[in-house]
């Protein structure tokens, strides 16, 4: 009997003894795990810190600095759990066994983030758009914040952030409104059928190229067309290109001043009459 409780005296100390001598392994672990994360972070922010000081960040673009940022963090936190788990007791060939296995797993339930991995480089690579491009993309339109390893984040005009999956910005249409210096704008409104077309020409033609001063910018090709007859009003429009960065104000300029001309000019309003906000690129 006695002999028996010292057998079972013996065993709870040795486990006793494995319990604390593990704990005490994971406590390092995850003190080394902090160690070692700030010591990344130290060198991360020295190294970026460097790159910009010397003027990489121009040459790389915004984009490309900001993905490169994010890919480092997840590449040094894999290289510090490779460097953690043999403390542990973990075999190395285990290790990539593991990683090997968990890497398949995860291949194929998570087809969707492997490609937005994949999508991620895509874009950088095409360079079809950079950090403050005004872009569209499906029905998601705004300014590009930042491009990360999984997603691309937009600011819209109504100060809304917006996360886009690369995997979508790689199998849908985008446009990149900033890429080309010039922008089209189209303003559809409709006239009586009493109304001197000729006349209206000439008045708003002479209004987007002389009457905005304030812009001081070029205004090409801009001429004012019959779009369509209907039974009641004509449907005209106005036509013009105008560089990007004036873009929106300008266009709202010109609403409102083809709405005075038109009031000017004793034109009747119709009822139904189009707002303008008919925007064509």
């Amino acid at each position: 009997m006695f002999k028996e409780f010292f057998i079972f005296q013996d065993y709870f100390n040795h486990i006793l003894e494995s319990v604390i001598g593990y704990s005490l392994k994971v406590s390092i672990a995850i003190a080394l795990w902090y160690f070692l994360k700030l010591i990344v972070k130290k060198i991360g922010k020295i190294l970026f810190r460097t790159l910009e000081k010397s003027r990489l960040e121009e040459k790389l673009e915004v984009t490309v600095f900001n993905f490169l940022k994010s890919f480092f963090k997840i590449l040094t936190d894999f290289i510090i759990v490779l460097i953690i788990l043999p403390y542990l007791g973990v075999p190395t060939t285990s290790i990539i066994a593991v990683f090997g296995s968990l890497g398949l797993a995860i291949g194929l339930a998570a087809q969707g983030i492997l490609s937005n991995f994949v999508s991620g480089f895509i874009v950088l690579n095409s360079k079809f758009f950079k950090c403050g491009d005004h872009i569209q993309c499906g029905d998601v339109e705004g300014l590009v914040e930042n491009v990360q390893i999984f997603f691309t984040t937009l600011k819209t005009f109504d100060e809304e952030i917006i996360k886009i999956p690369n995997s979508k910005l790689t199998s849908n249409f985008v446009v990149n409104f900033s890429a080309n210096p010039r922008r089209r704008v189209v303003i559809s409104f409709q006239v009586p059928y009493d109304t001197n077309i000729a006349l209206l020409k000439d008045k708003i033609e002479n209004l987007i190229i002389f009457d905005n001063k304030k812009f001081n910018v070029e205004v090409c090709s801009p001429t004012l067309i019959v779009k369509k007859y209907t039974p009641y009003y004509i449907v005209v429009q106005a036509r013009f290109f105008i560089n990007t960065e004036v873009f929106w104000d300008f266009q709202y300029f010109i609403g409102e001043s083809i709405k005075n001309i038109l009031l000017d000019m004793k034109i009747k309003l119709p009822i139904c009459f189009i707002p303008f906000d008919k925007v064509y690129q």
